[in-house]
């Protein structure tokens, strides 16, 4: 894939897809694929249309017409803008991205398809919706990473970042995320925690490994647990309480602003 389609331009990624790379051609955002077949899509995109969950989840997506000799597959995708990465979201952003990158998995093993990886980069928000994007990531079930394999990938880049925003440290959480080489690793987690909390969180690995020796559906659901269970704190900053003193006046004083707040 050294040269793109005519008159298509490839698209910046953050690593080398072995399965496919975007590019765009005539307005349209498009993702060229090399390692499966057109029926390999034809079933997928069948299978999602079939599931809900899937449907929701995953950003809308077609399959081209034959058109660009030696292709096995060119897929369509809507675009999603703007393009918010996992560094720059909120708490409650990452929480949900992680939990919907869990549920699109545990539907796929449904259909008897995998994920190549693990990543929060996978994901995009359409306004305030977690969106899976990358159509590379899918493979047959056979082919896919064992459960122990990507249990690694969930805890360094979503389980472990949690845990430091859900403790008030999401600026340390996105840095590491920011970076992503090394990716945040339990050591310096722990270090982060606490005598209290750390004990609990190691704990909590020691289910998720249990899990995924068990089978992949098993460790999705412990993940879907530990990631639904996480706490949003508020965050405190010189703005925390801003306006409260406004409002401790009586209503018949407040002015335009208040009222409309309110």
């Amino acid at each position: 894939m050294s040269e793109p389609p005519p008159g298509g331009s490839w698209l910046h990624s953050f690593g080398r897809d072995p399965n496919g790379r975007l590019f765009t051609l005539n307005g349209a955002l498009l993702r060229k694929m090399t390692t499966f077949d057109r029926g390999f899509y034809e079933r997928l995109l069948a299978d999602i249309a079939a599931r809900p969950t899937l449907r929701e989840r995953l950003v809308g997506t077609a399959l081209r017409p034959p058109g660009l000799p030696g292709d096995a597959a060119v897929l369509e995708h809507e675009r999603i803008a703007p393009k918010l990465y996992p560094s720059e979201w909120s708490t409650e952003m990452f929480r949900d991205a992680a939990l919907a990158h869990v549920e699109v998995h545990a539907e796929l093993a449904r259909s008897g398809y995998g994920l190549q990886d693990a990543h929060p980069w996978n994901i995009l928000f359409e306004h305030c919706e977690p969106r899976f994007v990358d159509f590379g990531s899918f493979l047959p079930a056979a082919s896919a990473p064992s459960p122990r394999g990507l249990l690694r990938e969930y805890l360094d880049f979503m389980v472990y970042p949690l845990a430091l925003m859900a403790r008030g440290r999401g600026e340390k959480a996105r840095r590491y995320l920011y970076v992503s080489s090394p990716p945040l690793e339990l050591r310096d987690l722990l270090g982060h925690l606490g005598p209290f909390d750390g004990p609990a969180f190691l704990l909590s690995r020691l289910r998720h490994e249990a899990a995924a020796r068990v089978s992949l559906p098993s460790l999705l659901r412990s993940l879907g647990r530990h990631i639904r269970a996480a706490r949003i704190p508020t965050p405190l900053t010189q703005w925390t309480g801003y306006h409260a003193a406004e409002f401790k006046s009586e209503p018949r004083h407040w002015h335009d602003k208040q009222r409309l707040v309110k």
